[in-house]
């Protein structure tokens, strides 16, 4: 039986990646024997891609696990998720390098949806050549969508395609719905699109008397990850973060398992005027959950979401746009419930997680 040895970000804390590994990795595979290094040395999520003490030792510690592990498990492949940042390029050529000398058979898996931007963006020819050195090593490059795939000119004989899976509980999802909830989930940035909508959602409130709007983050006091727009390249004009205080609007920091469940259970729309995406689990858990998605098409969500059948696309910091379909959809009911019932349907149908793993196995076993 060939063996795999997984490097990968656990829960906590509770976002896509974390989230994403936990559901792959939940059950065994056949023909194929997993051991699993939690890579996470942070439970706060807004702490994710800044330096300390602490997280420094954790990860001298987990190093000294995977080095223990692939000379004495001694596994076929290793398994890796990145992302692109330069601090986490440096950290994941640490980690593959004794791999790499051991002549193992390197899986990547890249998160996010904005390598390109990243690579053009660089300055430093070192960098650029560490980053091109581990691709040209790898044994498979995994993205998130077949989009995604644009990115890594070059790597075609690579490139392999595995998209999120939901958690299962969505599958027992029982709506308690009166189609004037707006829900968005994520962190409260400029880059996922939370001050076009809270300045749309003012207009909205006005408008409207029964309509209430929940969103569902933390707010990231700096932007750590993404600097650009992903379509057009450019340079995000970030806006200063604010907050309003209004009786139908409401804020939650968090919320985990099953109480996310129930926030999903009370809501008909579901938006996410993102920049920039990989595979959004928040867009994925809206759709599973059967609500009408409005979205920006980033990363995976332009090969997932077909405008007005099971979503609807509206460009990145288009709020005169974001406010029309918003509008559209609490004025028509068929609408919303066309794309409710197409949503669920297609997402239960492509990223069910049992579906998922078939893929994660059959590409790690491919000749």
């Amino acid at each position: 039986m060939k063996k795999l040895l997984a490097l990968v970000p656990l829960p906590p804390p509770y976002s896509g990646p974390e989230i994403s590994s936990k559901i792959l990795f939940s059950k065994p595979f056949d023909n194929l024997r997993v051991k699993i290094i939690n890579v996470s040395v942070r439970k706060n999520k807004l702490k994710r891609g800044t330096f300390s003490i602490s997280a420094f030792l954790k990860f001298l510690l987990i190093y000294a696990n995977y080095i223990f592990q692939i000379v004495f498990y001694n596994p076929n492949f290793v398994y890796h998720c990145i992302t692109a940042t330069k601090f986490g390029w440096i950290r994941d050529f640490i980690i593959l390098f004794p791999a790499l000398l051991l002549n193992k058979k390197i899986i990547i898996h890249m998160r996010g949806g904005h390598f390109k931007i990243f690579y053009e963006k660089l300055n430093s020819k070192i960098f650029k050549r560490l980053i091109k050195f581990c691709l040209d090593k790898s044994y498979r490059i995994i993205v998130q969508s077949e989009s995604l795939k644009e990115q890594f000119k070059g790597y075609d004989n690579k490139l392999e395609v595995l998209p999120n899976a939901f958690e299962e509980m969505f599958l027992n999802i029982n709506p308690e719905r009166k189609g004037n909830k707006i829900l968005f989930v994520g962190l409260l940035t400029y880059a996922k699109g939370y001050n076009d909508l809270l300045d749309v959602a003012i207009k909205i409130l006005n408008e409207f008397n029964e309509v209430e709007f929940i969103f569902l983050g933390e707010r990231m006091e700096k932007e750590t990850n993404i600097f650009y727009n992903q379509i057009t390249g450019e340079k995000l004009n970030v806006e200063p973060f604010f907050q309003i205080s209004h009786p139908r609007l409401k804020y939650i920091k968090r919320a985990f398992g099953y109480e996310k469940l129930k926030v999903y259970e009370t809501c008909d729309i579901f938006v996410l005027p993102s920049y920039s995406e990989g595979f959004s689990m928040a867009l994925l858990e809206a759709m599973v959950s059967g609500l009408a998605v409005i979205t920006t098409p980033v990363g995976a969500n332009k090969d997932i979401i077909k405008h007005l059948e099971n979503g609807i696309l509206i460009n990145p910091g288009d709020r005169e746009m974001l406010y029309y379909y918003i509008k559209l959809l609490l004025l028509d009911k068929s609408l919303r419930e066309k794309i409710s019932k197409n949503a669920r349907k297609f997402a239960i149908e492509n990223f069910h997680p049992d579906i998922i793993r078939k893929k994660f196995l059959e590409i790690i076993l491919k000749q």
